[in-house]
């Protein structure tokens, strides 16, 4: 795995239209292990939940991701479990709209901003501007779906330059 141990990521994965994003957090941990947060529509009540997940690293990127972001070091949070229970702490508080009126009034990426926000005002994260940094994660992801679809099947590592 090529990701750094205890940065927290933003991941993408392509939906099957081929034009929009799962969007997740992903934070690796001391080899093999990495924690997983997103909101999801997948699960046989058909309403979108929040959902965490500790897996091998190498398994949850196996999974079809387009693209990793570098958004923070969190390091300066403690050990790895410390990490966990904070980010944790933080984005079990992030609404989830199981059921939206309106197909486009919640989405995971939906959730994913506002967990940027939540944690950026928890002070684990700074970011310049939740949007600018929404525009660079699409921005990337353009580029990184079309280079895993039509060319070659890997992802793209990047560190973002909004947020730290």
């Amino acid at each position: 795995m090529c990701l750094d141990s205890q940065s927290l990521y933003a991941i993408l994965q392509p939906r099957k239209d081929g034009f929009s994003w799962n969007w997740a957090f992903l934070l690796p941990g001391p080899e093999p292990t990495a924690r997983l947060w997103h909101a999801t529509y997948d699960n046989p009540e058909n309403t979108w939940q929040y959902k965490t997940r500790e897996d091998e690293a190498d398994k949850i990127l196996a999974d079809r991701i387009v693209l990793a972001m570098r958004l923070a070091d969190l390091t300066v949070l403690g050990t790895y479990p410390e990490v966990v229970d904070s980010i944790d702490a933080v984005l079990k508080q992030v609404p989830v709209v199981e059921n939206p009126v309106q197909r486009d009034e919640f989405s995971s990426r939906v959730w994913f901003m506002n967990g940027v926000a939540a944690l950026d005002e928890a002070g684990h994260i700074q970011c310049d501007s939740v949007n600018t940094l929404e525009k660079e994660i699409r921005n990337h992801a353009l580029l990184a779906t079309e280079k895993y679809i039509y060319r070659i099947k890997e992802m793209t590592y990047i560190t973002s330059e909004h947020c730290s």
